[in-house]
């Protein structure tokens, strides 16, 4: 379709015309004024973020300012962890055990200004099985250590990359011990139903899989 101007009651107004030469008006676009910059732009996703809060749906600030002002925060923030010493080199210092130590230590979280998390993995470790299971990390490395480090599943060492996870009774809250993510999730999906268990083998081997083809 090409556009084409119409002059009505003195102002001019964009209309588009259709095939069959009919004019259409177009639906008009809402406007803002940016609380920031003070510029007055289309109310639309390419100029302002989206807030549910607020009762059109967009941000008060255009996606300019808000990104500039969200740069300028960050910057502050790192700035403040360099000075306070939370950054050395290339080293952090964790919020949990106080201990500077590699960035690599640390996993990522872009909700903070330096995108790291403020806790070292093994703190992140500690906190979550605090959490979740009332026991900390070296309690959990004790159990892997009973296990000779490895699943009682698959029998595989427990690497890092096989994120190994403590296996506990849904029912009773009952921790038993420390099996690799593929075996915890197995168990997890067959709601740990042994008749489940025992049917899925009898299929495995009815279709040519024995026990002389694991490792």
């Amino acid at each position: 379709m090409n556009e084409v101007e119409k002059k009505i009651r003195g102002q001019t107004e964009l209309f588009t015309s259709s095939p069959d030469n009919v004019l259409i008006k177009p639906t008009e676009v809402k406007t803002r004024e940016c609380r920031k910059c003070g510029e007055t732009k289309p109310l639309t996703e390419e100029y302002f973020f989206h807030d549910s809060l607020n009762r059109e749906g967009f941000e008060v600030r255009c996606k300019t300012c808000k990104n500039k002002q969200d740069k300028e925060c960050w910057d502050r923030r790192v700035e403040e962890h360099t000075r306070n010493g939370v950054f050395k080199g290339g080293y952090k210092k964790c919020s949990g055990c106080g201990k500077f130590m590699p960035k690599t230590d640390f996993t990522e979280d872009v909700g903070r200004a330096d995108g790291l998390s403020g806790y070292c993995r093994d703190c992140n470790k500690n906190n979550q099985l605090k959490s979740r299971f009332g026991i900390t990390i070296d309690e959990f490395n004790h159990m892997k250590a009973t296990q000779d480090n490895r699943c009682p599943g698959c029998m595989r060492l427990l690497e890092p990359k096989l994120k190994p996870a403590v296996d506990h009774d849904h029912e009773t809250g009952e921790i038993r011990e420390v099996l690799c993510l593929n075996c915890n999730t197995i168990l997890g999906s067959a709601h740990d139903n042994i008749r489940t268990l025992g049917n899925l083998i009898k299929y495995l081997r009815k279709h040519g899989k024995g026990d002389e083809n694991q490792t």
